[in-house]
């Protein structure tokens, strides 16, 4: 009698909702589990390495 008011308890909803998570990728070729912060510092690395390069190209 005892488990079956306890699993009611458990399975009653609280009511309050989980906030939402930026959606995370995972890379398999690094392993690297990576998040909206990290893909924007992904896109500043490839920006600065175009600029780089453009520059180097006109040396």
């Amino acid at each position: 009698m005892m488990a079956h008011r306890l699993s009611a308890l458990i399975r009653r909803p609280t009511g309050r909702t989980r906030p939402m998570r930026d959606p995370v990728t995972f890379n398999e070729a690094t392993g690297e589990v990576c998040d909206a912060t990290c893909r924007s510092d992904a896109r500043l690395d490839r920006a600065r390495t175009s600029a780089l390069a453009a520059r180097l190209g006109r040396l």
